[in-house]
């Protein structure tokens, strides 16, 4: 899951938006569990910085603005994936 967190910035424009919205009952059952794994994983990745999280029964929403130009690995990853 860390690596696919780390890797979806790079598909974005630096400084863009992505926004997980998933299932949640507040940890009750194993799906709410894997949702905040989910959220979790994605608001870990050095190329994302967490705008907002919105708990509410029956859905998570988590907001995350992807890494300007210029930071260190994720301008790398970039070029590489254009080479592809």
């Amino acid at each position: 899951m860390k690596a696919i967190a780390a890797y979806v910035p790079t598909l974005l424009a630096p400084g863009g938006m992505c926004m997980l919205v998933n299932h949640y009952f507040f940890r009750f059952d194993a799906d709410s569990r894997r949702s905040r794994r989910i959220h979790d994983a994605f608001a870990w990745s050095p190329g994302f910085t967490l705008q907002a999280e919105h708990r509410r029964p029956f859905y998570l929403v988590t907001l995350l603005r992807g890494a300007e130009a210029g930071v260190r690995g994720l301008d790398q990853m970039r070029a590489d994936r254009v080479r592809v």
